[in-house]
């Protein structure tokens, strides 16, 4: 009898009736206490339908029989990972690792927990030690530690190991052209994903890396086929959904664009702690706190939906950013503001927001974007007036694109020469003595505001920027205070890496986010002269008439 319930329970297991394969195995368990393979069966059981608590306890017994089985130790540390148990998973591979050593894929995961934990130097040592085993899977694991810690070097290093050792090892290859696309050399990074694709068709994280690629070369179509494939592959390809929202938003496909948006909580932590619900888009007449998220530019951004949250919300509380604060305090004196650090959790509120989900909410369509929309008001430093006054902006030292954001001074001379217009350097960087032999040497005179400090004071940028008649700038947070300070702009951008997504949504060279911004961006990869001849040409026409 019990065989024939064996064999029927194990049938049950295949056909996927897991509730009645679970009850059958539990009769089974209380015939045959030690009988390992029913023990497995419970434990499998107890997996596929989710309840790992049941399941860590099976295992654990399991263990105690037979201390050499990988398969038990590698569901024994999935089952705690479910639940949020990841140091017990770590002490459990660790475990697993001192009774069976030579098992590879023991040291991968327990890598591949502290990598998600961003430990990677106990990531990077677990591996290290393993690398006597001489697998090209270990040599591709290390490759990818030391890509989060963008070690480029390294990374091709040990993926070409790996590559020694087994020249099928697609992974090794996608690690190396993902090196290329973060050096912007997209043919070398083209032709290694070529090799990839050849070997593993269905890999996401090779589709997610041709997706990125053809993101960077502005094939947006292509892009998004790969993003797309990548999802299939592998719903929790986070990245996959994140980079498509980019897209999405980019071409005012706001309806899934903003969903999408919202996979970046997998990529960054929430910045503050709060047991509230979130918001549901509906309820009027609440408390809510809206909490700073991103970049300053992203923060900037998405506080052009403060006023209209101001008409629905009963009370409004604030989290913005240190440098942010002062301006917020006084263009929006109804609302109290906090910086993370001070104690805005004593506040009673209903819900809560990050300042990034806003947008689902509110720009739902172009129609949704109000006509003009200067929501900082800051007193302007000054306003002596003998030329028309021009705040500039030219450098980005952003590690990743801000080699193409950026234009040299020298490329603005056509500009820079018409004597009707006193410059201001408001860069963030400090350039004032490239600046002083800028102006030496070309009969120049850019002034340097000596008492600024546009990184760390905003406020005071604000100010300077009030007492402008136009701001001249690339993609920055200043271009961002500038257009909320409802300051006529002239935004230069690039053609591809660099152009973000928002800058996208405009009309007729407007931006939608920013009423009073020009945009003007490069038709060519780097060429900045056709740019610069007709901003030169769009400022005589409507500053200097």
């Amino acid at each position: 009898m019990s065989e024939k319930l064996f064999k029927e329970s194990i049938n049950l297991f295949k056909q996927k009736k897991l509730d009645k394969s679970l009850v059958n195995f539990k009769k089974l368990f209380k015939i045959y206490p030690k009988n390992e393979n029913i023990i497995n069966y419970l434990s499998l059981n107890y997996i596929f339908l989710s309840q790992f608590t049941n399941a860590i306890l099976v295992l654990k017994e399991l263990i105690t029989l037979n201390n050499k089985n990988v398969g038990y130790y590698l569901n024994l540390s999935y089952c705690y990972e479910n639940i949020n148990e990841f140091e017990q998973a770590i002490d459990n591979y660790k475990v697993a690792i001192q009774h069976i050593p030579n098992e590879i894929q023991l040291y991968i995961n327990l890598a591949s927990i502290y990598k998600r934990q961003r430990k990677l130097d106990e990531a990077e040592n677990v591996i290290q030690k393993s690398l006597y085993l001489n697998s090209h899977k270990l040599f591709t694991s290390l490759a990818g530690i030391y890509a989060d810690q963008n070690k480029f070097d390294k990374v091709i290093e040990f993926s070409n190991k790996a590559l020694e050792l087994n020249q099928s090892d697609f992974i090794a290859l996608n690690n190396i052209a993902k090196v290329y696309i973060d050096k912007k050399n997209f043919e070398k990074a083209a032709d290694y994903l070529s090799k990839a694709l050849q070997i593993e068709q269905n890999n996401y994280l090779v589709h997610l890396n041709l997706g990125i690629l053809y993101k960077n070369l502005n094939q947006l179509e292509k892009a998004k086929v790969h993003f797309n494939k990548s999802i299939s592959l592998n719903p929790k390809s986070y990245d996959s959904y994140l980079f498509k929202s980019l897209i999405e938003l980019s071409e005012n496909n706001f309806l899934e664009g903003w969903n999408n948006y919202e996979f970046r909580w997998f990529k960054q932590a929430e910045r503050i702690n709060i047991k509230k619900p979130k918001w549901d888009g509906k309820t009027s007449n609440q408390e809510i706190i809206i909490w700073g998220e991103q970049g300053l530019g992203e923060q900037i951004l998405f506080s052009s939906i403060i006023p209209e949250c101001e008409k629905i919300f009963k009370n409004i509380i604030l989290v913005i950013d240190e440098k942010l604060k002062l301006i917020y305090q006084e263009s929006f004196p109804n609302i109290k503001v906090f910086t993370p650090h001070e104690e805005w959790s004593k506040e009673y509120f209903d819900c809560h927001l990050p300042i990034g989900s806003l947008g689902k909410f509110f720009r739902k369509n172009l129609q949704s974007f109000p006509k003009s929309n200067n929501y900082l008001t800051i007193d302007p430093k000054n306003n002596n007036k003998e030329k028309l006054k021009c705040g500039l902006s030219w450098r980005s030292i952003n590690s990743v694109e801000g080699d193409l954001k950026s234009i040299s001074l020298e490329k603005l001379l056509p500009i820079l020469k018409n004597e009707n217009i006193n410059f201001f350097n408001v860069q963030y960087t400090d350039e004032k003595n490239n600046v002083d032999i800028f102006n030496q040497q070309n009969n120049l005179n850019i002034i340097n505001l000596e008492d600024l400090d546009s990184f760390n004071d905003l406020y005071h940028l604000c100010q300077y920027l009030k007492s402008f008649d136009l701001l001249l700038t690339i993609s920055n947070t200043t271009a961002h205070l500038a257009g909320a300070l409802g300051i006529p702009t002239i935004l230069m951008l690039p053609k591809n890496i660099g152009k973000l997504w928002y800058w996208a949504n405009s009309s007729d060279g407007q931006s939608l986010w920013y009423p009073t911004i020009k945009i003007f961006k490069q038709n060519v990869e780097n060429d900045w002269d056709s740019v610069i001849s007709e901003i030169d040409h769009y400022i005589k026409e409507n500053f200097l008439n």
